[in-house]
This record gives C-alpha cells, structure tokens and sequence, in this order.
C-alpha cells in the first residue's frame, strides 16, 4: 500500500491538432514530433489520450458507428472493424515516434478494457494501467468502439476515456488534465484544474 499517492497528469491530444480533419488519413507529422519531444523533455509522469482526427471520425461517420447496429446500414460491422482498425494506425504512429525517442510507451486498446451495457459504461479494467505507470511506462489510450453486451456498438470518446479514468483511478492522484488543440490560446475552467491549450505546458 503506497503511504503517498503519487501524482500524475493526464494529457489529452485532439485529433485535430495531430492531423488535417479536411484531408482524410492525414497527419501533421512535425506537429507530432514536437509535441511527443516536448512529453519526453517534460519527464512527467503522466497517462497520453490522443482523439481520432482525420482518421476515425470519417470512418465512423460513414458508417453511422456512433448510433449502434443498423441492418440498414450496409457492411456496419466491417465499418466497426475498419474504424477501430484505423485508430489503430493513428496510434501506431504516436508510439513509433515515442519509442524512437527512446521512451518507453504502450497501447492499451480501449475496446479491450471497456464495454457498454444499453449504452452505459460497465466495464473498466485499470490494473494495467496503474502497472504500466509503476512502471515506468507511458499508457496511451485513444477513442475507439466500443461494443455492448446487447449486440451492439458504439463509440468510446478520448473525454469519455478521460472521465472514466478519473473516477476509477485508485493508486495514483490526478494532478490535472490537459486538453491541447490547434487553436491558439488557454482555458482555465474554474471549477476544476482542467486546461485547454494550443502549446504544452508540461513544465508549468
């Protein structure tokens, strides 16, 4: 039993400012660099939650994922695999550069720890997590589908990933979370230590 809980922060990178959402399957690769440098050159312990950009969304949107099954829909449960599969290569591509700045980081599939139950979160399994990080490791988890124990699916937001976290983290104490987008300028929500920012400021 940890006597001191440690302290982490959770960093959320939007799709938007990974990648060119007009463009699909397009990423901004000196944007990634520079922000992966800057996690790196931070030596923060923290847990990276990246969005789907121009990789998930037009997927997702093309087959109506978001909604649940629909016998309507044409091939939707190859589009439920072609939407996870290209998250997956969005993801790929931040842990590549990750590693090749000699940083330890790991995957952790959300369809893998989460499930739905009539569209409400019922599974979360964070063991790993918290072991990754007494670790050393780095966790990275994205916005993926997610399946529902009634036969169904749906879609597992970055900031839903987020608040799930928050709530059923035990082992470490969350510092603050860290939203960073491409537009220029900082929120502050008062009510929380919430922030949102085009420019890191992990050293802050």
């Amino acid at each position: 039993m940890r006597l001191k809980l440690d302290e982490i922060l959770i960093l959320k990178l939007g799709g938007s400012l990974l990648t060119d959402k007009s463009k699909p399957f397009s990423l901004r690769e000196k944007v990634l660099n520079d922000t992966i440098q800057q996690i790196v050159d931070s030596k923060k312990k923290l847990i990276l939650i990246h969005g789907g950009g121009s990789f998930g969304h037009p997927v997702a949107k093309d087959y109506n994922i978001s909604n649940g099954i629909n016998p309507n829909i044409q091939n939707q449960i190859f589009g439920l695999a072609k939407t996870h599969d290209v998250m997956n290569q969005l993801n790929s591509k931040i842990i590549k550069t990750l590693l090749e700045k000699n940083f330890p980081a790991i995957t952790i599939q959300p369809s893998s720890i989460f499930m739905t139950s009539a569209k409400k979160i019922s599974t979360r399994a964070f063991d790993v997590i918290e072991t990754a990080l007494d670790l050393g490791i780095l966790p990275v988890l994205y916005g993926d589908i997610i399946l529902d124990s009634n036969s169904s699916f749906s879609i597992i937001s970055g900031d839903q990933i987020i608040l799930e976290i928050c709530k059923i983290l035990k082992n470490f104490k969350i510092k603050k979370v860290i939203f960073t987008i491409e537009k220029e300028g900082i929120f502050i929500k008062l009510s929380g230590n919430i922030m949102q920012t085009s420019n890191m400021i992990l050293s802050s």
